[in-house]
């Protein structure tokens, strides 16, 4: 008889609960292989990070609906010894470490240097080229900046009196150095950014008197663009424009961050292939506030706007208004077309060159900057191709591999009960045996 080859299951450990597991029943998150009962019952993403935490390692924070791991935590969050309840860093007071502000006794709305303190803002205006309102126009998009500058509190209540109207400042524990600042405008729109905006007054009492601030990595420039500018002509969102806004700032990762003066950091956690996974559902107006990942490039927990995290802190109004050209004119370039039309790097700057008029410092930029940018443009088109692409494609593989998996066992668990029902087991007491074999 001739030999047959006797084949064996390859098993493996599942990290958590140890038991061995067919390989192909494995499922592969993060750093580990886990069974399919311990990574549905038990796995948990941490909000910032996105590692892979057991359920028992994970804090739950109620009040920002998140759950972080134990590093995380102990970067980005305190348990204040008054309430009793964990909080952001933003809100820890500038004068009771260990309290948040509500608790820390913190008297007035203002600091001694004239700045609200963290959490308290104004009521929003937003500013048009044909009116400043409460609410937004319709068909109308904005955008509203958060600006922080370290070292710069002192000066900067000084001034925010003559701006009100246009702007806001507020305490801001995220910045390392004490007495740093955010400054946080009133939303406008382009032409009122380019038209009504205070710039002179900004050049004169903020920028020339505010330290250097390109020696910091903590403070950044937050933009947040209208949810309203994804949408049509009726006033729906349509997800596919947001989607290939989000893309391009992926795809094209290294020229945008030369534009935008910095790389990545704990505020601004740069990620393509974990970003493109979840850019689908990101732009579905009904999902895409469920990542809880605030401190991504690209910020989608916002109500009304989507959040850009990464614009170097600097004060230069040269380089802010090219940051708002970007954003605008990115805006802009992805509304038309399909996901087969041109959405190249050069085709964006074509985009651009052609409409100097409207963008003309981002138009200058790119202009001085082209060699440099084109190199950069193609390096990052080169690693998007060779190796995250085929990352994302395995991922992406892998999820519906489990989803394949989990829905044959719902099967055959569908199956096995109704087997139960149509044939019931057989009661095994001698009396009922003894009843059986007398018919």
């Amino acid at each position: 008889m001739p030999n047959e080859e006797v084949t064996q299951t390859e098993t493996d450990e599942c990290a958590w609960c140890g038991e061995n597991t067919p390989v192909d029943g494995l499922e592969v998150l993060g750093y580990g292989l886990f069974c399919p009962e311990c990574a549905s019952s038990y796995a948990c993403i941490c909000g910032i990070c996105s590692d892979i935490i057991h359920s028992d390692d994970a804090y739950h924070i109620e009040n920002y609906n998140s759950t972080v791991c134990g590093n995380c935590y102990s970067e980005w969050y305190f348990h204040c010894e008054g309430c009793e309840v964990s909080w952001h860093v933003d809100s820890m007071s500038g004068y009771d470490p260990g309290y948040c502000q509500d608790c820390s006794g913190d008297d007035g709305e203002y600091t001694s240097d004239g700045i609200r303190r963290w959490g308290d803002r104004p009521e929003l205006r937003f500013h048009s080229s044909v009116e400043v309102s409460y609410t937004p126009l319709a068909k109308q998009y904005y955008m509203g900046m958060e600006i922080e500058l370290e070292e710069s509190g002192h000066i900067v209540g000084e001034v925010m009196h003559k701006v009100e109207e246009h702007m806001w400042a507020t305490t801001d524990a995220s910045l390392y150095t004490g007495g740093g600042v955010e400054i946080v405008t009133h939303p406008h729109t382009l032409e009122a950014w380019n038209d009504t905006f205070p710039w002179d007054m900004w050049e004169r009492d903020i920028h020339s008197m505010v330290p250097d601030q390109e020696p910091y990595n903590s403070n950044g420039i937050h933009i947040h663009v209208s949810r309203s500018a994804f949408n049509n002509d009726k006033g729906r969102m349509i997800p596919s424009h947001l989607y290939k806004f989000m893309q391009f700032i992926q795809v094209n990762q290294d020229p945008v961050q030369r534009l935008a003066g910095r790389e990545g950091n704990n505020y601004c956690q740069w990620g393509a292939e974990r970003d493109a996974v979840s850019r689908l559902s990101d732009a579905k107006p009904n999902t895409s506030m469920s990542n809880m990942e605030r401190y991504r490039p690209i910020n989608t927990q916002n109500p009304t706007t989507i959040e850009l995290r990464f614009f170097a802190g600097l004060s230069d109004p040269a380089f802010m208004r090219r940051s708002l050209h970007f954003v605008h004119s990115l805006v802009e370039f992805t509304r038309k077309g399909n996901f087969k039309s041109d959405r190249s790097w050069k085709a964006y700057v074509g985009y651009v060159r052609s409409r100097a008029l409207r963008y003309p410092e981002l138009a200058a930029y790119l202009n001085e900057n082209a060699t440099l940018l084109d190199a950069h443009a193609t390096i990052a088109l080169n690693r998007y191709t060779l190796e995250i692409k085929p990352r994302i494609k395995e991922q992406i593989r892998q999820k519906r591999a489990a989803a394949m998996r989990r829905e044959q066992e719902l099967i055959a668990e569908a199956a096995a009960r109704q087997a139960l029902i149509d044939n019931p087991p057989l009661c095994p007491c001698y009396r009922c045996i003894a009843d059986r074999e007398l018919g």
